[in-house]
């Protein structure tokens, strides 16, 4: 891998991870005013809705990973959302003092693995 592909899939990690990271505060800010008992009343919503956010945020930054970089989707969707999951794990360890679940690596990995092969079908490339 070159550097150049390096600072590619890393920029496309830090722009998926800011996504989250946005859409993480506000469902966050949306939750405030609730008490404990009607947070936990609707727990499985909150769950689906970190992981539709890490989805997303993994198809955003696969999508435009592979517009630059010239490899298969696979490879693309799994360096990005590894290292987009790398940089939510030391966020959250070292702001917040939680671990991060293993089912929003998943969702980064089915994101971003989405939004790659969706530019390379797009665009008829497919390494």
């Amino acid at each position: 891998m070159s550097q150049t592909n390096a600072r590619r899939y890393a920029a496309g990690a830090a722009l998926s991870f800011g996504v989250v990271l946005i859409e993480v505060l506000i469902i966050r800010f949306a939750l405030s005013g609730l008490a404990p008992d009607q947070i936990a009343a609707i727990d499985a919503e909150i769950f689906a809705a970190f992981l539709v956010a890490h989805v997303a945020a993994g198809a955003i930054g696969g999508y435009l990973v592979a517009r630059r970089v010239k490899s298969s989707y696979l490879r693309t969707g799994i360096i990005v959302s590894l290292l987009a999951y790398l940089f939510e794990l030391v966020y959250n360890q070292v702001v917040l003092g939680v671990v991060t679940n293993i089912y929003l690596l998943l969702a980064l990995l089915v994101g971003a693995t989405s939004g790659a092969a969706i530019y390379q079908i797009a665009h008829g490339s497919n390494p």
